[in-house]
């Protein structure tokens, strides 16, 4: 569906022009950015005075959830579905709502998704901490070695195609960043719930 050259990039428009621009919105602004120099990572993100968080993890993982119970204990929503990372480890700002799985009753989008419209958060701080969803492992566990949280980083690419190595350098130089700068947490999926994780986060900065 995507092409991504040095300076061009491509995506298969077929369908109505309004449903695509809704349905891959984020994933051309990935390939945009990535041109720019700018990595993109597959999470929820909010800021705090104390500095901003993430959750990462696949689809289905809990990410929303956590997100929502982030901005429940009073963090701002920064972007939810993709993370963009600045030159100075701060969270780009995206688009002010979050999508979750829809009631019956509830309008969905061309993606099949709610949406809750949200404000965006008015001071962005750096990145501080992260928390990666996974299907196995501890309930919840600090990532200690640096090599090992740069590695859980790599892992949530948001960007689909492929990437130059102008680009990849780039990605790389962010996450070796992110690893020295940002704690990371890892927990098991749907084995604690999200109002505990979002505290826990929180209680990390």
């Amino acid at each position: 569906m995507y092409g991504l050259a040095a300076d061009e990039l491509t995506v298969d428009a077929s369908g109505r022009i309004d449903d695509l621009i809704e349905r891959d919105h984020n994933p051309v602004m990935a390939c945009l950015l990535a041109v720019r120099g700018v990595p993109t990572f597959h999470g929820f993100v909010a800021s705090t005075p104390k500095g901003s968080v993430t959750v990462m993890g696949p689809s289905g993982a809990g990410k929303t959830t956590t997100g929502l119970a982030l901005l429940a204990l009073g963090a701002e929503l920064v972007a939810d579905d993709i993370v963009a990372i600045d030159t100075h480890g701060a969270p780009l700002p995206a688009r002010p709502h979050v999508r979750t799985v829809a009631a019956e009753s509830e309008a969905l989008d061309p993606g099949g998704k709610h949406r809750l419209a949200f404000d965006l958060s008015p001071d962005i701080r750096p990145l501080r901490a992260a928390l990666v969803l996974t299907e196995q492992g501890d309930a919840w566990a600090e990532v200690a070695a640096p090599m090992a949280r740069a590695e859980h980083w790599l892992a949530q690419r948001y960007l689909p195609v492929p990437l130059s190595r102008t680009e990849e350098f780039a990605r790389l130089s962010a996450v070796a960043d992110l690893a020295e700068n940002a704690r990371v947490f890892t927990a098991r999926q749907h084995a604690l719930p999200a109002d505990d994780l979002a505290a826990r986060l929180l209680e990390s900065l």
